[in-house]
């Protein structure tokens, strides 16, 4: 019995300890933090000095030992303190890997991409995160830019090094950067948090949505009002075709029903949403699809950037790029399923909530707008460009929608009516919702060229793969040219023979 009793005694001893040991390291981590922000303040003197250089981000590591990339390297992110009750939450692109073969190609062509080691100190912002005026509609916020170091679309969570050798942890990234946000860089109750995501940052987004709303409920921000803007992150459903994958170009794995179910089982994906709920575990990958993500959140605050071609969503689908042995009849085939993803991909976003989502869908064939100069982006929809599309939803108040208000899909603010919106004067009415409704790849003559006009280089994984046909397919055909009337002749030949 004495020895229970001191038994006892010594694990209450250890456990006190322990506990002292955290609120200790934690403590730590508030001062050490405190004391990052002092030395960005004493070197930020751009403002107050009257320098050109504008201010940068600054790096961050996350505070969960379990946030780490590829590599076992300790996660981070860029951050910008704004003194701002905006945020900009940037979660960066660079697709994935899942298996030996993939993830080795990964690190050795894009290294940077599985490890946080040797990672700038600063880094100068561009596109959204830009800290300047030129970035005319977030320059203002509190920036940052979560670094993609885990290869699994931001929802892995490995025990340990997977099988293939390497952690999957992207989840326990987000959520230790929304918890250093919350902890050590004064989020407030009453702030407004911009998710941006990118490509795979995109889709971690919407797969993640939930748990996302449901973290800063748990937490106490359940008032906080949350945006989402995803660019070109909007994948539609579509493995029906029977091409082979084209194998002969890394990086990119070739991505199946099988391959996928294999990706989400190596990255330990648990995916908590009605979406998640509707799918056996081993079929929830179906989630990365935007509008099989969006169940039971059919009021989230969206705005949408898409390519209605996006070369991803084509190659994901094995119907990019053409291999160089395809005849004729082949080509007018992968054609004919290119314009069905087209008119599937502006259906399902057309159908997106009127009151409070948003979008610009392009009928191009390119990816990624928001990460360069998105204020000059070239293209235009109905002679609107993507920058007053995107302010005017950002100034739709009926658009607004706290975390609780997203949960529970009741708005329990007062808004005006989409009858008095579109009542208002001519003068006063801006579009939100935007798109080409031409029916076939780079159909916007403003769409980025096929063809790089300084080097004439092919390249399988690049969209010209479209148009630099052999010169006997071409004729047989009747194809001559590789500009746009030649994507037009293609298309119209494909519909014709219904293929």
């Amino acid at each position: 019995m004495k020895f229970l009793a001191f038994f006892i005694c010594v694990i209450f001893n250890f456990a006190q300890l322990f506990h002292q040991r955290n609120v200790f390291a934690k403590e730590y981590s508030k001062k050490w933090y405190k004391l990052q922000d002092l030395i960005d303040k004493i070197t930020d003197c751009d403002k107050e000095c009257g320098g050109v250089q504008p201010p940068l981000l600054k790096l961050r590591q996350t505070s969960r030992p379990r946030a780490i990339c590829n590599d076992g390297s300790r996660a981070s992110y860029y951050f910008h303190d704004a003194r701002s009750k905006s945020w900009v939450i940037f979660i960066q692109p660079g697709w994935l890997c899942y298996d030996s073969i993939t993830c080795l190609v990964r690190n050795n062509l894009s290294k940077g991409l599985t490890t946080s080691w040797n990672i700038a100190q600063n880094k100068t912002g561009d596109g959204v995160l830009r800290t300047e005026p030129m970035n005319s509609l977030f320059w203002k916020y509190n920036m940052v830019d979560i670094n993609y170091c885990s290869s699994d679309l931001f929802l892995g969570n490995t025990s340990g090094r997977s099988e293939v050798g390497v952690y999957f942890r992207g989840k326990e990234i987000l959520f230790s950067v929304l918890e250093d946000l919350i902890t050590f860089h004064r989020m407030g109750h009453d702030h407004t948090i911009y998710f941006i995501g990118s490509s795979a940052g995109g889709i971690g987004i919407l797969v993640n949505l939930y748990e996302i709303m449901d973290f800063f409920s748990q937490n106490g921000f359940g008032d906080v009002k949350t945006r989402v803007i995803l660019d070109d992150a909007w994948f539609t459903e579509v493995f029906a075709f029977d091409f082979p994958c084209y194998e002969e170009s890394p990086p990119m794995p070739c991505i199946t029903n099988d391959t996928l179910t294999e990706a989400f089982e190596k990255w330990n994906v648990d995916v908590q949403s009605t979406c998640g709920e509707s799918y056996e575990k081993n079929a929830s990958w179906n989630c990365i699809f935007g509008t099989n993500a969006l169940r039971g959140l059919n009021k989230v605050p969206l705005f949408v950037i898409q390519n209605q071609y996006d070369n991803y969503q084509m190659i994901m689908s094995k119907l990019l790029p053409f291999p160089s042995t395809e005849d004729s009849s082949g080509i007018l085939k992968r054609m004919s399923a290119i314009l069905d993803i087209g008119k599937k991909v502006r259906t399902e976003i057309s159908s997106l909530d009127q009151e409070t989502s948003g979008f610009f869908s392009m009928g191009c064939l390119n990816h990624h707008t928001l990460k360069g100069d998105y204020v000059n982006f070239p293209v235009t929809i109905k002679s609107q460009t993507l920058t007053s599309t995107l302010k005017c939803w950002l100034q739709n108040s009926n658009a607004d929608r706290s975390v609780n208000e997203i949960l529970t899909g009741v708005n329990d603010q007062q808004k005006r009516s989409m009858t008095d919106l579109n009542s208002r004067s001519e003068n006063d009415v801006c579009e939100y919702r935007r798109e080409d409704d031409c029916s076939y790849a780079q159909c916007n003559s403003q769409c980025m060229p096929l063809t790089n006009p300084s080097t004439e280089e092919r390249s399988p994984w690049t969209p010209e793969a479209f148009i630099n046909l052999e010169p006997q397919i071409a004729s047989e055909l009747g194809i001559f040219s590789t500009d746009r009337s030649a994507m037009e002749r293609l298309s119209l030949l494909a519909r014709k023979r219904n293929l």
